[in-house]
C-alpha cells in the first residue's frame, strides 16, 4: 500500500480497515515525516492522537442483559478476524459476563467469520450440521454478521427470536431495518 502524501492539510486515519503491520508502520512513518497533523480512529498508533469506541462497555452490557434477563447459558460468538482489536475486547465483554455466571466460552462456539455476510453464510450452517442443540443466543461481533445469521437460520427454518436469539453489535441501520428482531 502506498499513499501519496501531496497537498494534505491532516490525514484521518481509518485504522480498523488496516490489515498489515506494514501498513501501520507506513502509516505512522509518513505522518511523521511530514509532520502532518493526524488524527486515528479506533486503534492507536504511536504518536498519533486516537479516537476510539468503548467497545467493551456496549458489549458488556448487551452480555449483561442476555444473562441476567434472558437467562440464556448457552451463547455462539461470531467473530471478527481472530487477531482483530475490536473482536477481541467484544468477546473479551462475553467471556467476563458468561465467567461471572459459573459459565465458559467453548472455542467450538466461537466462529470467525472477519466481519463479512458472506463467511456466516460459508461457516454458520457446518456449525449447525456439526452441533445438533441450538445456542440460546448467537452474539455477533457486528450488525452485518447478526444480519447473515438471520438468514441462515430463516433459510434453516429455524425462527428468531422464538427458536434462537441474535444479536449485533454497531447500529448498523440496515440491520434493523432487515430484521427487527436484532437487538443491537
Amino acid at each position: 500500500m502506498k499513499v501519496i502524501f501531496l497537498d494534505f492539510d491532516g490525514v484521518l486515519i481509518l485504522s480498523n480497515t488496516l490489515h498489515t503491520q506494514d501498513e501501520y508502520d507506513y502509516i505512522q512513518r509518513v505522518v511523521k515525516e511530514k509532520s502532518l497533523p493526524a488524527i486515528c480512529l479506533e486503534y492507536q498508533l504511536s504518536d498519533i492522537d486516537f479516537i476510539s469506541t468503548d467497545n467493551y462497555s456496549g458489549m458488556y452490557e448487551l452480555c449483561g442483559h442476555l444473562f441476567e434477563h434472558h437467562k440464556i447459558t448457552h451463547p455462539v460468538y461470531i467473530s471478527g478476524p481472530v487477531e482483530n482489536t475490536e473482536s477481541g475486547i467484544r468477546r473479551k465483554a462475553l467471556e467476563d459476563v458468561m465467567n461471572e455466571h459459573g459459565l465458559f466460552l467453548e472455542e467450538k462456539d466461537v466462529l470467525y467469520c472477519n466481519w463479512n455476510y458472506y463467511e456466516v453464510t460459508e461457516e454458520l450452517p457446518k456449525w449447525l450440521q456439526e452441533n445438533k442443540e441450538l445456542p440460546d443466543v448467537f452474539v455477533c461481533a457486528n450488525d452485518v454478521m447478526a444480519m447473515a445469521v438471520c438468514e441462515v437460520l430463516e433459510n434453516k427454518g429455524i425462527r428468531v427470536p422464538e427458536d434462537v436469539m441474535v444479536t449485533g453489535f454497531d447500529r448498523l441501520e440496515s440491520a434493523v431495518l432487515y430484521n427487527p428482531m436484532i437487538a443491537t
